[in-house]
């Protein structure tokens, strides 16, 4: 796909190039195969998908219930694809996720030359490339199909900078991986035809070529295009607005302060750095004396459209998740570089550290704890919870074969227990929010929770129910729970209850085995 006649002089010997490559990919498999216990408990939903896909070649998470549970339907089937070659285990996901996040950065970087010029300066662009890689780790080691993302949107613009009209068959992909570069994506085939970089029949044809066989995938198999994840969120979180600010306000600054009514004192110096970058942003576009066809264009669009998406999120009242955030902190980042490469502006340095230092920090550390550390170990009690779930499915699929099981946490669980699963939260049970949204306190201690409305377990009397506390507060206090069997399990491995304070406020889950 990329003629090594266009990599920019990285090095004397492209051999030279290549073996480097190849070394930071093994490295970076070596880190995600060690640190393969911080996988997030949504990567399992992607993997049990594919998986279904691989055996059976149904692309849904219950057999035989075509149910849209992917909001990245190109990483799932992706997923399956390696699943029919390669053993179907997370060890096989991490070795994927592994490459794309070198690749994806490697990609970005030839790009990031390409625009600055700065093929004589590997400093500058060695920096952008650890700077990327620190912001993409924690969802890449998470199994999250974000490496993935950023490997696409990399070609795409590495296509456009070299007037390759593949790019716009990758811009047509991009949403189908990730639904935020969505953005990204009509800005940059707008501008294109606009501009008319190419005929404007051929970047129609080719975008089309590469949109049509996935609506048609999507229609075929779902009967529907957006994700059935997409609509369930929306309708079970409810985050206000000032949180998702507040959040965001947080990732930018990069600052963990628990109490809002502090980090609120942050949020306006996020506004005046975007309105810096931007300022700084609308000379560059100045200086080029109206030749708008070059990489102005391309950082402008980066730009405006994590703005899109961070909008979106504010508005949406979903949560952020780790995995989201790349999605609007990368593009920030490289627009930032790109304009401090031509101007050296220390306020623009310092806003450039800011953004980036935990993220580097955290990067440091968890591959300081794979390489030194005899066991590695979940770093979070999120990734703990997870392991704990993987050994509880696998425990109740072997006592419990082709039983039924409700949950809200439908990933690890539903990875190791082979049987039906019936979500709670509807993320991969739509009949299940005609019972949400949950009121808060008297069915769920926060709108933030996924948890069990009490009538969707009267509606599908499973034969178990796994959960904490906090997700079933109504069926605790109900009849219906004396038809079950009550077990209860520590709620992390024993290992990892001595290092975090549980799970949600529990030391323990639940499980509920229906009665003979």
């Amino acid at each position: 796909m990329i003629s090594l006649k266009l990599i920019p002089r990285l090095s004397k010997n492209r051999v030279q190039f290549i073996i480097c490559i190849s070394a930071l990919i093994a490295l970076s498999v070596f880190l995600h195969l060690r640190l393969i216990n911080n996988a997030s408990d949504d990567a399992y939903i992607h993997m049990r998908i594919g998986r279904n896909f691989a055996l059976y070649g149904q692309p849904y998470f219950n057999l035989n219930n075509p149910v849209l549970a992917s909001s990245s339907i190109l990483w799932t089937l992706l997923i399956g694809l390696v699943f029919l070659e390669f053993p179907i285990a997370a060890q096989t996901i991490a070795v994927v996720n592994g490459a794309f996040l070198v690749l994806g950065g490697v990609i970005l970087t030839l790009g990031f030359i390409r625009i600055t010029n700065s093929s004589s300066k590997p400093l500058f662009y060695i920096s952008f490339f650890i700077i990327e890689q620190s912001i993409a780790y924690l969802p890449s080691i998470a199994l999250m199909e974000t490496s993935f993302a950023i490997f696409l949107m990399g070609l795409a613009i590495y296509c456009y900078l070299n007037k390759k009209l593949v790019g716009v068959y990758f811009l047509g992909l991009l949403p189908f991986v990730r639904l935020e570069f969505a953005f990204f994506s009509m800005i940059m085939i707008g501008l294109s035809l606009y501009t008319k970089r190419w005929k404007p029949i051929h970047i129609i044809l080719i975008t089309l070529l590469g949109i049509f066989p996935i609506i048609w995938f999507l229609l075929h198999h779902y009967s529907q295009i957006i994700p059935n994840t997409v609509l369930a969120k929306s309708i079970i979180y409810g985050v206000s607005s000032v949180e998702n600010t507040l959040q965001i306000t947080s990732d930018l600054v990069n600052l963990n302060i628990p109490n809002n009514d502090y980090l609120i004192i942050f949020f306006p110096i996020v506004v005046f750095m975007l309105i810096l970058i931007t300022y700084f942003l609308s000379l560059d576009i100045k200086s080029s004396k109206g030749d708008l066809r070059d990489w102005n264009l391309l950082v402008s669009a980066l730009f405006i459209s994590s703005i899109a998406t961070m909008f979106t999120y504010i508005i949406s009242g979903n949560q952020i998740f780790t995995w989201y955030k790349p999605l609007y902190l990368l593009p920030i980042v490289f627009t930032l570089l790109t304009i401090i490469s031509s101007r050296k502006n220390i306020p623009l340095i310092l806003l450039l550290i800011l953004i980036t230092g935990s993220h580097l920090i955290n990067m440091i550390k968890y591959s300081f704890e794979a390489v030194f550390s005899k066991i590695s170990l979940p770093q979070t009690a999120e990734a703990a919870r997870v392991e704990n779930y993987l050994r509880i499915g696998k425990m109740l699929n072997d006592k419990y074969p082709g039983k039924t099981l409700l949950t809200s946490e439908v990933g690890a669980l539903g990875f190791s227990f082979e049987g039906e699963i019936f979500d709670g939260a509807g993320l991969i049970s739509p009949d299940a929010l005609k019972f949400h949204p949950m009121s808060v306190p008297e069915e769920r201690d926060n709108e933030k929770f996924g948890a069990i409305p009490y009538r969707y377990i009267q509606e599908k009397q499973p034969d178990i129910i796994v959960s904490y506390d906090v997700f079933i507060k109504q069926f605790l206090i109900s009849e219906l729970r004396r038809k079950y069997l009550w077990i209860e399990e520590p709620a992390l491995l024993p290992r990892d209850m001595a290092r975090f304070d549980g799970v949600f406020g529990c030391d323990t889950l639940n499980i509920f085995i229906r009665k003979q």
